[in-house]
């Protein structure tokens, strides 16, 4: 794994300690509020729907802005890649574009997240929408425990209960950790059952992984991870929007029923012949497989059209032909890092790879298939001279056989400076903790967007009302290559940073102010039949953005008994773009002002968890077309737990019971007064979206 420690020392990277709040399995939406930078909107409650994400705003018109997702080291791949706009539409596929849907939370060691394009350029083109690294849990040398937990609760409506029934959600979680003084692992099962209450609105998810590590010599080890899901989905299919009208049987006769499958297997080599050098051998494959059908009955005087897209199940009650997806991808990168100098003087630290990538991505009952390659290599060179000034750089170079093989280069640069080791700051370093300045430029080469397409629609033909688009999936090269004329996207970055501590690390704040900007979007122009062309994809775009972000920590009460840490986030985010269409798209990406309140309290054996999250300044649709304000304050996760004490687990021959009683999506507030009933960060389109839902769970953790 590309670890933080080789990055350079400028890079914005975010941490939060893990904390229980995710709902059953979707971590994705956990995110919210946690992370200044970052912006979460829980656009839908349909298990699988992958919130509106964005890191420092959108980053392309018709592309993904979604971050890259890095689980172990390795860049996940989703089976469709879909832009922000159409996640928000509801197509059906939209169940598929989370790329950690199912990823436990009990799973995770640790979350961070790369916000600045400086580090992001390691990671290629896609690290332009930020980064995001999961380290999930593995063994150590020490006895064999066993913790198995379960959790119970229900999903209630917020807004139309009338039409729900009552609901259930349970969860079970089972694993197993430890090692001797040369082999670790770690093995968990975990299984959940979610509904809704409106009808055709389940699932149920299994998750299996097994971590394992041995050394098998001192300067030689070897990794193996594991992981294999399984996923059986029902979600409503609504034709028009959610609203009054809506009524239990538009969720009952129009419907998605999904079967998914993923399974991934990681291996990792490391050989470490001299203190100064270093090797890693990271090699994954991932075979997924997704099978969808879409069931609906015919309003009066439409029928279907004369193919083989229908089948009439009676009762006016049709199935569309199924899609099965298909993705299968492998992924190699071997790496070395050597440090030639180190003293109390001087550091100097080389680290440097390549990347093979081979993504395949296939409709296999349609004959369409999209099938991409890549070769990378990366070189990062970092000098830190007295602990005092740090100056680094990266430069990364990609080539796609797609495309006619195009090739990208990326670069960044970057300082730092540690104010608190210079000489005039030492009369303060009793009371300052930390003092650190960071600057970085980065200069990314973006490929051009694919685009979705639908293998069919409701009537049978390639082109027809987008809400009966059933299917969609990446399946078009991009326009760049094939003799076009176009050119890739760039992205260019300014980034200043400012890291300070007081009071041996009890007050911590960290600011970062950037300035992005860009270039070359693809966009698509009507020429209205001009050189016998209806629509022509064009470089003809630019997004300027500039934001700051602020997070504050503080340790309020450290002592025996009492314990109270608080996390703040804060951030701005002000972007613009020069297309002229009468709107401002932004509003519906992203909001300008958004954040968190997180508060953690520990009373000897009970703890109290706190999450509030707020938004201002975006818009969403209440109808499918009416703009109104989605600024709102919410009070989203609370969390009361109880250990037993430490005696009575004695007595029971145990290590730890805990319990918990966790509520999400509690309540507004605030939120504009024109939204009604409706949540503010649903988009009301249609679709396989659903409102958001408050939860309440009661959960048991037992180790042995």
């Amino acid at each position: 794994m590309k670890r933080i420690a080789k990055l350079i020392a400028t890079a914005a990277i975010l941490c939060v300690p893990i904390v229980s709040y995710a709902q059953f399995n979707q971590i994705d939406r956990n995110l919210q509020g946690q992370f200044a930078g970052v912006s979460v909107i829980n656009s839908s409650s349909t298990y699988g729907n992958s919130p509106l994400i964005t890191v420092r705003g959108s980053s392309s018109l018709l592309g993904t802005s979604s971050p890259l997702w890095v689980v172990d080291g390795v860049p996940m791949q989703s089976m469709t890649q879909m832009s922000l706009e159409q996640m928000a539409i509801g197509y059906p596929v939209s169940v598929l574009a989370s790329d950690v849907t199912g990823l436990p939370e009990e799973d995770i060691a640790s979350i961070e997240v790369l916000t600045d394009a400086a580090s992001a350029v390691l990671y290629g083109e896609r690290g332009a929408n930020g980064v995001i690294l999961v380290t999930t849990r593995n063994g150590k040398n020490q006895r064999v425990e066993m913790t198995v937990s379960g959790e119970i609760g229900n999903a209630q409506p917020t807004w139309r209960d009338d039409i729900y029934d009552s609901s259930l959600c349970t969860k079970y979680h089972v694993d197993l950790s430890g090692g001797f003084k040369k082999s670790a692992m770690y093995g968990a099962l975990t299984g959940i059952n979610q509904e809704s209450g409106l009808p055709r609105d389940k699932v149920n998810d299994f998750n299996a992984r097994l971590n394992l590590s041995y050394t098998l010599w001192d300067d030689l080890s070897i990794e193996l991870f594991t992981e294999e899901s399984k996923r059986s989905q029902k979600a409503p299919y609504l034709q028009e929007v959610f609203d009054d009208n809506t009524t239990s049987e538009d969720a009952r006769n129009r419907y998605l029923d999904a079967d998914v499958e993923n399974t991934k297997v990681q291996l990792r080599l490391a050989y470490k012949p001299l203190d100064i050098l270093s090797f890693k051998l990271v090699s994954a494959g991932q075979l997924s497989k997704a099978d969808m059908a879409l069931y609906m009955t015919m309003e009066d005087g439409v029928y279907p059209a004369k193919n083989d897209i229908y089948t009439d199940l009676g009762n006016g009650m049709y199935k569309i032909k199924p899609v099965c997806y298909e993705i299968l991808s492998l992924y190699m990168s071997p790496t070395l890092t050597y440090t030639p100098v180190k003293n109390k003087t001087h550091l100097l630290n080389i680290y440097a790879g390549a990347e093979i990538k081979k993504v395949d991505r296939e409709l296999t009952n349609t004959k369409k298939s999209n099938r991409d390659n890549s070769l990378s290599y990366f070189v990062n060179t970092q000098y830190t001279y007295k602990n005092l000034y740090s100056i680094g750089g990266i430069y990364r170079w990609d080539k796609y056989t797609k495309d006619d093989g195009v090739k990208l280069d990326s670069w960044s640069l970057a300082g730092d400076w540690n104010m608190r080791e210079a000489s005039f700051f030492k009369p303060l370093r009793g009371f300052f903790s930390k003092a650190q300045m960071r600057v970085s430029y980065a200069k990314m080469a973006i490929r051009d967007p694919d685009f979705v397409v639908a293998p069919y629609k409701a009537d049978g033909s390639v082109y027809g009302v987008s809400y009966y688009m059933p299917i969609t999936v990446q399946l078009l090269s991009s326009p760049l290559g094939n003799g076009s004329d176009l050119t890739h996207e760039r992205l260019r970055e300014w980034n200043i940073g400012l890291d300070m501590a007081w009071m041996h690390n009890r007050i911590q704040l960290s600011v970062d102010w950037y300035s992005r900007r860009h270039d070359n979007l693809v966009n698509i122009i009507t020429l209205q039949g001009v050189g016998g062309e209806i629509r022509k994809f064009m470089n003809m775009s630019n997004i300027k953005s500039h934001g700051v972000e602020a997070t504050l920590r503080t340790k309020n009460l450290d002592s025996k008994e009492w314990t109270w840490n608080t996390q703040l986030t804060c951030s701005y985010h002000y972007e613009k773009d020069d297309v002229t269409y009468g709107e401002d798209r932004s509003r519906f990406i992203s909001p300008s002002i958004y954040g968190g309140l997180n508060n953690q309290l520990h009373y000897k054996n009970w703890s109290l968890g706190m999450m509030m999250s707020y938004a201002f300044d975006y818009d969403v649709l209440t109808d499918g077309f009416t703009q109104v304000s989605g600024s709102h304050i919410r009070l989203k996760d609370l969390m009361v737990g109880y250990h037993l004490p430490e005696q009575t687990v004695q007595r029971l021959h145990l290590n730890d019971v805990a319990f918990h009683l966790t509520g999400s999506n509690l309540c507004l507030l605030y939120s504009d007064s024109d939204l009604g009933d409706q949540d503010p960060e649903f988009m009301n389109i249609g679709g396989v979206r659903t409102p958001m839902m408050r939860q309440l769970r009661f959960g048991v953790a037992v180790k042995f």
